[in-house]
């Protein structure tokens, strides 16, 4: 038997099992639309090339966020740089009236249960990319 026709009959074989196999009613069944398929394919590619990158350049982000924070807080503290508190926290959607550790923490798992999909993606890639870094 030659290779080809071995490919040419494992290739039969594929075809013939991805014909039988109805992927959209299978999706409908677990409740996965295309939208949220092709969000988690992004998403994935994403978290793979952060948590690679997270693995390569962690000591140097690190030390670059170190340093431009004690230096931000230094030049403040001697008022040559002035910092909006306000203008910050309303970036970062950051009330300290209404924002608490447990908020953050039910919020967290709020959109987790919502997303779980996306959720396990985005783990599992920026593992694999971590691992792989």
């Amino acid at each position: 038997m030659s290779e080809v026709s071995v490919f040419d009959n494992i290739l039969g074989w594929m075809k013939k099992l991805l014909s039988k196999i109805d992927f959209d009613a299978w999706l409908r069944k677990i409740g996965i639309t295309s939208p949220e398929i092709i969000k988690s394919i992004k998403y994935s590619f994403i978290a793979f090339f952060a948590g690679f990158l997270f693995k390569k350049y962690f000591r140097f982000i690190l030390m670059c966020s170190v340093i431009i924070i004690v230096l931000s807080v230094l030049l403040h503290a001697k008022d040559i740089l002035s910092i909006n508190w306000d203008s910050v926290k309303s970036i970062l959607s950051f009330d300290p009236t209404k924002t608490t550790v447990e908020n953050l923490v039910v919020n967290f798992f709020h959109w987790v249960k919502n997303n779980l999909i996306v959720f396990i993606v985005l783990s599992l890639s920026f593992l694999l990319g971590y691992k792989l870094g």
